[in-house]
């Protein structure tokens, strides 16, 4: 699961209860992604969270919008990102390369 979270100048109440997670990492890229693995009853859930990064949030509503209109946008998308996925993009923390002429 990837979440993004939008903080604002407001406090946070910090005191709901807490899930217990057995394991975090800190992924450091362009946007930082923290990813969380639950443990107990939710330990078959990992979740990379990102804080304000209004970018994505804009990109994913953007690709909704366009599957609403075209019904092969979303396998499209679904065959871009196993693409990715086995290695044929960088990933987020490799350094970018310079572009070619």
């Amino acid at each position: 699961m990837d979440l993004c979270l939008m903080i604002t100048n407001r406090d946070i109440d910090q005191r709901n209860d807490a899930v217990d997670s057995s394991r975090q990492q800190l992924i450091l890229a362009k946007v930082p992604i923290l990813r969380i693995k639950f443990s107990g009853a939710f330990s078959d859930i990992t979740v990379d969270l990102n804080a304000n990064n209004s970018v994505t949030i804009r990109n994913t509503h953007l690709l909704c919008y366009y599957s609403t209109f075209d019904w092969r946008v979303r396998p499209l998308v679904s065959v871009v990102k196993e693409w990715a996925k086995g290695g044929a993009l960088m990933t987020p923390t490799d350094p970018p390369s310079p572009p070619t002429p």
